[in-house]
């Protein structure tokens, strides 16, 4: 089965992204392929394909992971690489201390089935560009985009199963593990 680990964000949260995607949307000055608004989440690590074995290995691991709850909040539109050549739309978030600490110590915690993979950017991804058919239109665009800083905490992570699908990918939460003094 396909996992990674994330971090749920809340309704009002989704409901905000979706609209800002339908704005970068509007110019339809590139394609891209848009997180669907009920797959909004934040990574904090990808762990492919596994099997049933690894993965109550890894559920096993992760309820050692203790963190306090903690707030967030959007920041900035973002692209990865980088501007220049954009192949994924992200939402930066801050403070990042906390969710880099989290993410942290979900990736030690499994280390010994997944190798760390270095360095962590605190995002919300958006959606995976496609192509632009006009960089410098979309690129006003993006600029002209303001980035609601809009608060919500962060009480709980999971591990995630992801099934693909012609429809895209449908998510199934395997276990959840929640923040001390949320259990």
């Amino acid at each position: 089965m396909r996992c990674f680990i994330a971090v749920e964000v809340p309704k009002e949260i989704k409901d905000y992204l979706f609209e800002l995607q339908g704005k970068l949307s509007s110019g339809r000055f590139a394609k891209i392929n848009w997180v669907h608004k009920k797959n909004l989440h934040i990574t904090l690590k990808f762990l492919g394909e596994i099997d049933e074995g690894k993965a109550e290995d890894v559920k096993t691991a992760l309820k050692g992971v203790r963190f306090s709850k903690f707030r967030l909040r959007l920041n900035e539109l973002g692209f990865f690489p980088d501007a220049s050549k954009p192949k994924v739309v992200w939402i930066g978030l801050d403070p990042q201390i906390p969710l880099m600490e989290l993410q942290l110590d979900v990736d030690g915690a499994i280390r010994e089935y997944f190798p760390s993979e270095g360095s962590f950017k605190a995002h919300l991804t958006l959606g995976r560009v496609r192509f632009i058919k006009k960089k410098s239109e979309f690129r006003s665009l993006a600029d002209k985009t303001k980035i609601e800083r809009l608060p919500f905490e962060v009480e709980s992570f999971k591990l995630v199963k992801s099934v693909l699908s012609k429809e895209g990918p449908k998510y199934e939460t395997i276990e959840e593990f929640r923040a001390a003094g949320n259990e």
